[in-house]
């Protein structure tokens, strides 16, 4: 809150304050010089704002640029998860497989030797087919 000395019908400021502005413009208007009376929210100046306007949206562009990355960044990073779990799921479907194919493999082996021994007891001939899985 400002001090202020009524002199003659005159508002005149107890003391005298330089305000620097946030943005770097010029002053394009006065419309008050120091002594006149104001009130509360009257202009005093107009500042050339065409180039801060300008500034301002190029950053809320920007801004809508980095956001749209972003999410493109998600969408992407989500879609190579998908492939890594799809991946991983087809691996854990041919290891089960390959598994299954050693266990049958065993058993095969197995049963061909189980058949050998009783064909030698027997003194049996076998003909072997082509897939015979040998020992």
């Amino acid at each position: 809150m400002k001090s202020v000395l009524v002199h003659q019908e005159k508002v005149v400021p107890a003391f005298e304050e330089i305000i620097n502005s946030p943005i770097n413009t010029r002053i394009v208007e006065i419309y008050k010089k120091g002594g006149d009376s104001v009130d509360i929210g009257t202009p005093i100046l107009k500042l050339d704002l065409q180039s801060v306007e300008t500034d301002y949206k190029k950053l809320l562009d920007e801004e809508q640029m980095r956001s749209y990355k972003l999410n493109q960044l998600r969408v992407n990073n989500q879609t190579k998860l998908n492939d890594l779990a799809m991946k991983i799921k087809v691996s854990a479907m041919q290891l089960n497989r390959k598994k299954w194919n050693c266990v049958m493999s065993s058993i095969s082996t197995a049963w061909v030797r189980e058949l050998r021994i009783k064909c030698v007891r027997r003194n049996s001939v076998i003909m072997w087919p082509s897939w015979n899985m040998s020992s």
